[in-house]
């Protein structure tokens, strides 16, 4: 507790003496800036973050959290962070990134990423980042990157690796795989960016497959389209059939029934009643729980 002690300034290794200190209190004093600019969190035990746990470090330029077992960061957990330079997130347990987790990340320079479980990747989740020029997302579980732009927001773009991730090489790679082509000096480990399916594109680079090898997938997806359009339209007619026959149905019974109670005006015209009311209900139901 250095509670009105009169400080000007806190060194920035001040408390590295101390690794198991959880709270420092330092209110009331002459405090301009807060002291840490570098702040290396690595080799630890972390496994979540709090939302809020870096607010106020608005200075930090330099921030370390690799070597880890981070599952999962929130959404707005870098925000604050508007002068941040270098985010280092390797050698972790991450499987996604949040859409917008780098949106005020302005000034970012190097982001490492590598040795992850990151299957998926947002879109959008690299475009506030124009300042960027180095960028590792080797060795995560990657098969495919959602759009061929993703990196094209990265003018500043200088180093990127992209191996030891399974690439599936069928149609979702082929933007991806001519970005690779026009952008071989940025990719620095393009001759290890492996195809690992379909087992014939296997062991051969993302970056040699050329868009007329990927000629199959308009032909495939029109194939599809003919496909699921005949789909419906026999579901539509069946569905439609079913309905007809049941409603057919029903009125010939109701019919029929009207013709009989004048045979029998008492007795008949209860049970009448009764039948009429549950051919309904089933009826209703049917076409209510009909699979559409």
């Amino acid at each position: 507790i250095l509670i009105k002690s009169h400080l000007h300034t806190v060194h920035p290794q001040a408390f590295f003496i101390a690794p198991q200190l959880k709270s420092v209190k330092l209110s009331s004093n002459d405090l301009s800036t807060l002291p840490p600019r570098d702040l290396d969190l690595s080799r630890n035990k972390l496994r979540s973050l709090d939302p809020d746990l870096f607010e106020g470090l608005t200075n930090l330029t330099f921030l370390n959290l690799g070597r880890n077992f981070i599952k999962k960061l929130p959404p707005t957990i870098f925000h604050s962070l508007t002068k941040l330079q270098q985010l280092i997130l390797y050698y972790n347990e991450l499987e996604f990134l949040e859409a917008g987790i780098f949106d005020k990340l302005i000034n970012l320079v190097e982001l490492k990423l590598h040795q992850n479980q990151i299957a998926s990747l947002p879109p959008k989740v690299f475009w506030p980042l124009g300042n960027l020029k180095n960028l590792t997302l080797s060795s995560n579980q990657l098969q495919a990157i959602p759009e061929k732009n993703i990196f094209v927001s990265l003018p500043a773009l200088m180093n990127l690796t992209l191996s030891g991730n399974p690439w599936d090489c069928n149609c979702a790679i082929r933007g991806i795989a001519r970005w690779m082509r026009h952008n071989e000096h940025v990719l620095w480990d393009r001759d290890d960016v492996m195809c690992h399916t379909p087992i014939y594109q296997l062991l051969r680079t993302v970056g040699s497959l050329h868009d007329e090898e990927f000629s199959f997938c308009s032909a495939t997806t029109a194939k599809t389209a003919v496909i699921v359009y005949i789909f419906i339209f026999l579901h539509t007619f069946l569905y439609s059939s079913i309905l007809c026959i049941l409603l057919y149905s029903y009125f010939i019974f109701n019919f029929n029934l009207y013709i009989l109670s004048y045979s029998f005006p008492v007795k008949f015209t209860l049970h009448s009643n009764l039948c009429c009311t549950v051919i309904s209900f089933l009826t209703l139901i049917y076409i209510l729980f009909l699979p559409s």
